[in-house]
């Protein structure tokens, strides 16, 4: 009876016991689904909050910068990242989030543009906020790219057309324009990405790069696929004028002329609705090229460079000069007086716009190498026998770079052509390429310095690199004499008892 008893009180303190339990655990459950639901209701209010956010900034003028601020750029970079985050496999997503930062780049960049502030603390922070800008919508493209889906292939096509345009010229090596590339254009035009317009221009520029462009018969059958594929392209644009254009060019001589003047006339109302792109711009001097007067194409390149961004300008003067050799090889191959004329101007245009482009750097190295059938004997005879003396005198300074050492090493002297000032840039990028391909005695450096000097007595570029020589020297002679003095004293070291 009594274990009968005992056992009772024990189930009963049992149920008690797990009666204080389920109370506690019964309110936490209740809690935790209290605050799932309210978490999953307010997460599908807060999801339609950030897209309306992004949703804003991308619809909002971009044309005018004083719209432009930080919080807001913030707030809606934060939005697009928090919609990436609650669904990270999704490439429209991220595709947004790239958007959001190419937008923030070019209100930035006009912001810029059009505040009256120009000071240059403002400038250096503005122009840092969008390089990141530029970099994290580049960042985000590769992202989407490893996706599926066709946001994944837009985000392609983004970048490759982004790594053309913006980088094509900045080696002979780099592949741009390979098999390789045009192959992945390919692709994404049968996959129904619309980047006709990028695959014309990646066969103009292949066709008509100078110093290796193809030959003419080649060129013709080039540029006659390339008109095929821009005839598709039903998207009316700047750049696709300008190809249309440089096609016509090597097609139909005067046809080229007359669709110039027409595309230009109609392009003084986009320049105004986008005055900060760098790409329209090249556009339209590519169109001016081609009007009858080059010099009217050169004026506008120069205007346009002192209105571009900062991070912008490299990028333009090596497309413009790309450009402006491409005219040269047009006009190299036709029968017109007028346009060999023109040869050695577009030459000298580019030189003068961009000596450091990849481009010319490569005819530099050539013509350092006194390689005459790479750069052919058509194109240096027409620059000899032209109407621009500063041009011939450039190719003969920097042809006499190489021959220099030679010369010194006889103890003879001779007179170096006398540059014009505006071809002092080139000469310094022709310095710079001798160093790089080969040991040039000091002395050697020097006397070419002196000859830039003597053009441009004022130029503060010349008189710094210069004094960094000689400064250089002085070291060299110095170091080379405390080793000496240490080798002496190690070797006396040596012998001592």
């Amino acid at each position: 009876m009594r274990d009968i008893q005992k056992s009772l009180a024990e189930i009963e303190e049992t149920r008690r016991k797990y009666l204080r339990w389920s109370i506690p655990s019964l309110a936490l459950a209740m809690i935790a689904g209290s605050f799932t639901v309210a978490s999953y209701l307010a997460q599908k209010r807060v999801i339609p909050r950030y897209e309306k956010l992004v949703a804003e900034y991308m619809e909002a003028n971009r044309g005018k910068g004083e719209l432009w601020s930080e919080s807001d750029m913030r707030r809606a970079e934060i939005a697009a990242k928090r919609l990436v985050v609650e669904n990270p496999y999704s490439a429209q997503r991220i595709l947004q989030s790239a958007r959001i930062g190419l937008v923030s780049y070019e209100r930035i960049q006009n912001a810029i543009a059009s505040h009256a502030d120009k000071r240059a603390e403002i400038l250096t922070k503005w122009n840092e906020l969008a390089v990141n800008a530029k970099a994290r919508a580049i960042q985000a493209m590769q992202r989407a790219t490893k996706l599926e889906g066709a946001d994944a292939l837009q985000a392609r096509h983004w970048l490759l057309d982004w790594s053309f345009r913006s980088m094509r010229d900045r080696s002979a090596d780099m592949g741009v324009e390979s098999p390789e590339s045009m192959k992945q254009c390919e692709e994404l035009i049968a996959m129904g990405v619309p980047a006709k317009l990028l695959f014309a221009d990646m066969m103009i520029h292949r066709a008509l790069r100078f110093p290796e462009q193809e030959k003419w018969n080649e060129i013709h059958a080039s540029m006659r696929r390339a008109r095929k594929l821009l005839d598709q392209e039903r998207l009316a644009s700047l750049e696709r004028n300008a190809s249309q254009v440089e096609i016509s060019a090597v097609l139909e001589h005067k046809r080229a002329n007359v669709e110039a003047i027409k595309f230009v006339s109609e392009s003084v109302r986009d320049i105004k609705q986008i005055p900060w792109d760098w790409r329209a711009r090249e556009a339209i001097f590519r169109l001016r090229l081609y009007m009858g007067n080059p010099a009217e194409a050169f004026d506008f390149a120069w205007t346009s460079l002192a209105d571009m961004p900062a991070a912008e300008r490299e990028i333009f003067r090596w497309n413009v000069a790309a450009s402006s050799l491409r005219a040269m090889v047009v006009q190299l191959h036709q029968s017109d007086p007028q346009a060999k004329r023109n040869v050695p101007l577009l030459f000298s245009f580019a030189v003068k716009f961009a000596p450091d482009s990849p481009q010319l750097v490569q005819v530099i190295r050539l013509l350092l190498e006194n390689n005459v059938d790479a750069v052919g004997h058509d194109w240096l005879e027409t620059m000899k026998g032209g109407h621009e003396p500063g041009i011939s005198d450039w190719i003969d300074w920097v042809r006499s770079v190489a021959a220099e050492d030679a010369i010194a090493a006889t103890n003879t002297t001779r007179e170096l052509p006398r540059l014009d000032p505006s071809f002092v840039p080139g000469a310094i990028v022709a310095i710079r390429v001798a160093r790089q391909r080969t040991p040039v005695e000091h002395s050697t450096l020097m006397r070419m310095l002196d000859s830039l000097l003597e053009a441009d007595p004022e130029n503060s570029s010349l008189q710094r690199i210069s004094e960094e020589f000689m400064n250089a020297k002085t070291g060299t002679t110095r170091s080379a004499m405390d080793s000496q003095k240490l080798d002496s004293k190690g070797s006396q070291a040596t012998h001592e008892p």
